[in-house]
């Protein structure tokens, strides 16, 4: 979806790009593990920690910048290396 887009939008001057987090330290994820709050180490995870919501927002902040204006037609993983390929 998010190429198809990239294609319509482009030639109009709308940059369209997906943001694939992961595992963000957020009041949402309580639920999800509750015995990790203290630490949110994330082992075997290259970064070997959750995320901050503050990163995320920042990082798409960044994308709706000029700087990051040829960026185009993306899905971004931002999960620490979570899903790398091996």
């Amino acid at each position: 979806m998010t190429q198809s887009m990239a294609r319509e939008f482009g030639p109009r001057g709308v940059n369209v790009n997906c943001v694939c987090p992961g595992a963000v330290d957020t009041s949402r994820m309580d639920d999800v593990r509750p015995d990790d709050r203290p630490e949110r180490k994330r082992p075997g995870d290259p970064v070997n920690r959750w995320g901050s919501d503050d990163e995320v927002g920042e990082f798409v902040a960044y994308l709706c910048t000029e700087a990051a204006s040829w960026i185009h037609g993306q899905s971004i993983n931002q999960d620490g290396g979570a899903v790398m390929e091996h």
